[in-house]
Formats: C-alpha cells, sequence, structure tokens
C-alpha cells in the first residue's frame, strides 16, 4: 500500500475504514485517508489513546507519532506533549525509527531539561541493546539534564545498565549505579533511588558469582558497623 500514489492510498484507506469492524483499525483507516494537507488535529491523538488501552501498543505508537505530526508547530507546547507521548509509547513497543522520529520533534523545540532528558531517555530506553552511538547519545542526555541531580541520576542508571550488560564491565555499572544513588537521594527522589536498588540487587548478584564484594554489600557492611 505505501508504494500507491497518495490519492490511491487515501481512498483505498477510507474503504477499508467503511468496511471495517473492528473500531481502532477503522480509525486508523479512517485517520490515514485523510487529506495529508488538512489532517484531522484530534483524531490520531483519540485514536492512539483507545489503541493503548486496548493494548496494541503498535498501533498506539503509529497513531501517537502521527498526532505530533499534526501538531501545529506554532502550538509548542502540545506539539511536545504529544511528541513526548510518541516517544514514551514507541520506547514501550521498542518502535526504535519512530522514537527517533518522535525525539527529533522533542529536541527541536524550546524544550526544558526535563522534557530533553525525557525523550532522550526514552530513546535510550528503545534501542534495548541495539544502541548505537551509546557515548554520544549518553553524552547529549547528560548536557541535557544541566546538572541537575534527579535528571542526571535517571541518566546513570542507564549508562550502568549499558555498561554492565553491553560492556560486560559490571566494576564500572557499580560505580555508576552508586553515583545514581547519591545523586537521587541527595534530592529526595525516591523512584530513581528504587529503581536504582533494582540495578544495585542485579550487580550484587553478578559480583557474587565472580567471588566478588560489591561497593554495595561493602557500604551496607559499614553501614551495619558503625
Amino acid at each position: 500500500m505505501a508504494r500507491l500514489p497518495g490519492d490511491a492510498r487515501r481512498l483505498l484507506h477510507a474503504r477499508l475504514a467503511e468496511a471495517g469492524r473492528d473500531s481502532v483499525r477503522r480509525n486508523r483507516h479512517t485517520v490515514l485517508a485523510a487529506d495529508a494537507a488538512d489532517p484531522p488535529p484530534t483524531a490520531p491523538a483519540r485514536a492512539a489513546d483507545r489503541a493503548r488501552q486496548r493494548g496494541d501498543h503498535a498501533l498506539a505508537v503509529e497513531f501517537s507519532l502521527l498526532a505530533a505530526q499534526c501538531t501545529p508547530h506554532d502550538d509548542g507546547d502540545l506539539l511536545i506533549e504529544r511528541a513526548l507521548t510518541a516517544v514514551r509509547d514507541a520506547a514501550h513497543y521498542g518502535d526504535l525509527p519512530r522514537a527517533r522520529a518522535a525525539a527529533r520533534f522533542v529536541l527541536g523545540q524550546d524544550t526544558t531539561p526535563a522534557q530533553r532528558v525525557d525523550a532522550l531517555v526514552a530513546l535510550i530506553d528503545a534501542s534495548g541493546q541495539h544502541l548505537y552511538s551509546a557515548d554520544e547519545l549518553f553524552a547529549s542526555a547528560l548536557r541535557a539534564a544541566a546538572g541537575r541531580s534527579d535528571l542526571t541520576a535517571r541518566i546513570l542508571i542507564r549508562q550502568s545498565v549499558w555498561a554492565n550488560v553491553n560492556e560486560g564491565d559490571p566494576q564500572r555499572a557499580c560505580v555508576l549505579a552508586g553515583r545514581a544513588t547519591d545523586l537521587a537521594e541527595s534530592v529526595g527522589d525516591t523512584t530513581t533511588a528504587l529503581s536504582v536498588r533494582t540495578v544495585e540487587a542485579t550487580l550484587t548478584r553478578v559480583y557474587r558469582k565472580l567471588g566478588l564484594r560489591s561497593r554495595f554489600q561493602l557500604r551496607a557492611h559499614r553501614h551495619t558497623s558503625t
């Protein structure tokens, strides 16, 4: 269908929308049948909500990115909100190309450090073990954090996992996770601190298999000894 001329493709989508029985799939064809020069402003976002509620994450990703693409660029706040939704949907589904496309929307706008980090962290999560130019992406995320401890901690968690899983360096992973813990606790960010604890538990098991004691075990030992 992608190879058809635009008018023929939209006509086919319109016919499929009329014939369809599944409401979510019918919504997809209705949205894709719209004139590209005059897209429906809210239909893709509503369709993404319905797909997400039904657990159809592939469609949710497609619709949420389309919602961002249909948003007027002069409505910056709504564009950023929809683009962040799209990159999160893509990360949840593991759709790296759409995650990149949605992240570009966010990074191309006048956004806050938190919004930029949200987009980059979601892009990292979407990449999984297929993260190319990892050092560059992590460096971009750390720059976007602008020195904020809570945002930096979120990035360091991902760096820790990357160091352990992809680089096979549990020692560096421990150092990064420890820094993330310290930063999260310094600003009372309990959500991030709990996430780090999960990573620390994994790293502790790795160290135990190697017959070593992780820095987390050593730190716990020091606390119990005082």
